[in-house]
C-alpha cells in the first residue's frame, strides 16, 4: 500500500514538469501591435521619406555688366547725370543698345540750381569720359572703335592699341572713343575733350581710365 501511494505520487510531479516546461521560462512572444507583420527596423525604411527639394539653379544676373570697378584718373571725380548730358551734346547719339555704366570727368559739374553762367565756364575746362556696355560677348577692342567711332563723331578713326584697349581721336581731337572687352562683355568710353589747352593729357587721363576697366 505504502509503494502505490510513492508510485502516484511521484507521477503526479512528473506530470507537473512536463506542463510548465521542464521548468524553464516560458513567456509567450510579443504580438505586433501594428497588426501582424513583421516590424521594418527604424534604419531599413529606404523610400518610406520623400526626397528634399533641390535648390535651383542659380539664374544670370541681368545687371551683372554694371558690376565693374575703375580707377579714376587723379583729381578726377563721378560726373553727374546734367554733367553727362552736356557733354554728349557734343557727339553724335550711340546706338540705343548701348548702356551707360559710369562716368568721371576732370571737375565736378553745375548742380542742378545753377545757371548758364556756371555752365559755360565749366565747359571750357571741362573733360570726362563715359563707359556703355555694348555687348555680353568679347569683340575685339580694334573691330568695335571701328564701328562706334564713326557713330558718336565726325571723321575717319586712326585706331591705335594700347595694352588690351584700342582706341582714337575724333572731332579734331574733341572726342575721343576706346574699346575693351573683359568676361563680363566688351565697352566702349566716349571721351569727350572741350579743355583744349591740356587735351592731350586728358586724352591720355581717358586712355588709362579705359584700361583700369575691369570685373568687381
Amino acid at each position: 500500500m505504502r509503494h502505490a501511494v510513492l508510485a502516484a505520487l511521484f507521477s503526479a510531479a512528473l506530470i507537473g514538469l512536463a506542463a510548465c516546461g521542464g521548468g524553464g521560462t516560458n513567456t509567450p512572444a510579443p504580438e505586433n501591435s501594428s497588426g501582424g507583420g513583421t516590424t521594418t527596423p527604424a534604419g531599413n525604411q529606404s523610400g518610406s521619406q520623400p526626397a528634399k527639394n533641390q535648390p535651383a539653379p542659380p539664374k544670370d544676373d541681368p545687371n551683372a555688366f554694371r558690376k565693374v570697378a575703375h580707377s579714376k584718373p587723379a583729381g578726377w571725380v563721378d560726373l553727374s547725370k546734367d554733367g553727362r548730358e552736356e557733354l554728349l551734346r557734343h557727339t553724335k547719339p550711340l546706338d540705343s543698345t548701348c548702356v551707360p555704366v559710369v562716368a568721371v570727368a576732370n571737375k565736378k559739374a553745375p548742380g542742378g540750381t545753377e545757371g548758364k553762367e556756371h555752365w559755360d565756364h565749366w565747359s571750357k575746362e571741362a573733360a570726362g569720359g563715359m563707359l556703355f556696355f555694348v555687348s555680353k560677348d568679347a569683340v575685339d577692342p580694334a573691330e568695335a572703335v571701328k564701328k562706334f567711332a564713326p557713330q558718336v563723331a565726325a571723321g575717319e578713326p586712326d585706331i591705335k592699341t594700347s595694352g588690351a584697349i584700342a582706341w582714337t581721336a575724333m572731332q579734331a581731337g574733341e572726342v575721343v572713343v576706346a574699346a575693351l572687352n573683359c568676361k563680363l562683355g566688351t565697352y566702349v568710353v566716349v571721351g569727350v575733350v572741350l579743355d583744349t589747352p591740356n587735351a592731350a593729357a586728358h586724352h591720355e587721363a581717358l586712355v588709362a581710365w579705359a584700361k583700369s576697366v575691369k570685373p568687381e
